[in-house]
């Protein structure tokens, strides 16, 4: 009875077409690295990361005061 309800409210289902997409947005958490002593965040790869490179997310470093590296710009 509640799916008859459905159907006669939401019409029947229609498959989508070939031209059509659905867009799925999933937000994922961006990992950053940090340093022991410096004040700012960079990506993995960025030749201002020191050795002692420690990954947090993003928005935890902008939380904790870390500023954007200017040269990986992450």
């Amino acid at each position: 009875m509640l799916l008859t309800g459905f159907i006669l409210l939401c019409g029947p289902f229609q498959p989508l077409k070939a031209s059509e997409s659905i867009a799925y947005h999933v937000r994922q958490e961006v990992t950053v690295y940090v340093t022991n002593t410096g004040s700012k965040y960079h990506r993995g790869g960025c030749g201002y990361l020191s050795r002692s490179k420690i990954s947090i997310s993003k928005k935890k470093a902008v939380a904790a005061g870390y500023g954007t590296c200017s040269r990986c710009r992450p």
